[in-house]
């Protein structure tokens, strides 16, 4: 038999086994994790999941009155920041599309 061909074989027999260990990983660590795991080829790092603390969570925990500069109770595109989450994401929150945010379609974006 072919060297070649008994590689890839002996590849696609252990493939099931590292993908199985590696799901069952995933599911217990849900917030993610790293994880060294010896596959067919050597070792592999299993890196999953996200920081669990965001760069920007705290922009989208504003309030209507941390940005209201005009007091009127919404919010445009021009009283927010434009380095805020909410400027990037403005046209998506502002549901009804009349240019302001209220304070509901600002919790819905929560």
């Amino acid at each position: 038999m072919n060297v070649r061909i008994l590689i890839a074989m002996l590849g696609l027999v252990s493939m099931p086994a590292l993908a199985q260990v590696a799901t069952s990983e995933l599911r217990d660590r849900q917030n993610g994790g790293t994880q060294l795991i010896d596959g067919p080829q050597g070792p592999v790092n299993l890196t999953w999941g996200q920081n669990r603390q965001l760069a920007n969570a705290s922009d989208y925990k504003v309030t209507i009155a941390d940005l209201d500069r005009n007091g009127d109770g919404v919010l445009t595109l021009d009283e927010v920041p434009d380095t805020h989450a909410l400027h990037s994401e403005f046209r998506l929150v502002d549901a009804n599309g009349d240019g302001k945010i209220s304070a509901e379609e600002l919790a819905n974006w929560r």
